[in-house]
Order: C-alpha cells, then sequence, then structure tokens
C-alpha cells in the first residue's frame, strides 16, 4: 500500500503511503503481541490447528486479534480502512492506473479475508480440552499494551482526518 500510494503520483497517494506505515506499525504489532498471548494460551503450541479457543480464554488477546484481523481487511472504522477507502479514492481522481489500482485493492482485501478468517474460527472455534486445562492471564505490560493498540487502531480508523491533514500540511511545507 506503501508503493501503491507513492505510485499513484500525487499529494494525496503520499499522504495516504505516510498514513499507511502509522496506520500498519500499530496494526501489526497488535497481531504480533496478541498471537504471542494467545501462544501463552494453548501452553506455548504454536500451530493454528492447536489454538482452538484460545481467543475465548484470553479474552484481550483474543479481542486485539479480531481488530488486527478486521484492520487489515479493511473493515470500516479500524485502521487498515481509511488507508484502503483513501487509495481507492485518490486512485479514481487521477486517470492513471484507476482500474490497476482498484484490482490491486479488491484483490488484497480478499485475500485477507481468506487469511484471516480461518484463524479467526479456529482461534474462537470450540476447545475439546478439560476446562481445568488453561493458563494464567498475561501479565500487566502485555494487556496494557493490547489495549493501547487496540484503541490507538480504532482511533486511527475513526479520527483519520487530522492525521492526514498534519501528514498533508508536512508535505506542503516540503514543496
Amino acid at each position: 500500500y506503501i508503493f501503491l500510494g507513492v505510485g499513484l503520483g500525487n499529494a494525496v497517494g503520499l499522504t495516504i503511503a505516510c498514513f499507511h506505515i502509522i496506520a500498519h506499525a500499530f496494526t501489526k504489532s497488535m497481531l504480533f503481541v496478541s498471537a504471542g498471548a494467545l501462544i501463552n494460551a494453548t501452553g506455548g503450541k504454536k500451530e493454528i490447528s492447536d489454538m482452538a479457543g484460545a481467543g475465548r480464554r484470553d479474552k484481550i488477546a483474543g479481542t486485539a486479534f479480531i481488530v488486527g484481523a478486521l484492520s487489515m481487511v479493511g473493515v470500516p472504522f479500524f485502521a487498515g480502512f481509511a488507508t484502503k477507502f483513501f487509495l481507492a479514492e485518490s486512485a479514481m481522481a487521477g486517470e492513471a492506473n484507476m482500474l490497476l489500482t482498484l484490482i490491486v485493492l479488491a484483490a488484497s482485501t480478499f485475500l485477507n479475508a481468506l487469511y484471516y478468517m480461518p484463524a479467526l474460527i479456529k482461534l474462537f472455534g470450540n476447545d475439546e480440552r478439560p476446562v481445568g486445562e488453561v493458563k494464567a492471564r498475561v501479565g500487566a505490560a502485555e494487556t496494557f499494551t493490547l489495549l493501547f493498540l487496540i484503541v490507538a487502531n480504532l482511533a486511527l480508523g475513526v479520527g483519520f482526518q487530522p492525521i492526514m491533514r498534519i501528514i498533508a500540511d508536512g508535505f506542503s511545507v516540503l514543496s
């Protein structure tokens, strides 16, 4: 998306590329931290096939993984949506590469959904393990980090306009 924004060759594309760097940093960090917590919820098992019910056992990590997945897919109100929406809008405003940009965005959205939905189904699916086999909660630092990243992702998804304006103003100072 960064290269797609830069490749559009206009100020809006550059602004979106910079915004995406911020959104992606928060989203991917949240996914990695939540994945670690979910691995902990399975007693250290790292295969997705061994993670049935982990999202229900560790609700904060499960919620963070849902938020991250929805952001990566580009669902409205999450940080990833703003990037995809404005890339599409910028592509339609310009004449060059409009169709290619829209195809890439649609394909990416579809592939992200295919990638994350089976993981979400498994993480929140039935757990065949006995109830007593539940791990201890994550530490306070991980919990705070995940809660902060969830709020940051939602803030970027809903309150993207001031951030985009700051980035655009920065580019106008440079030119």
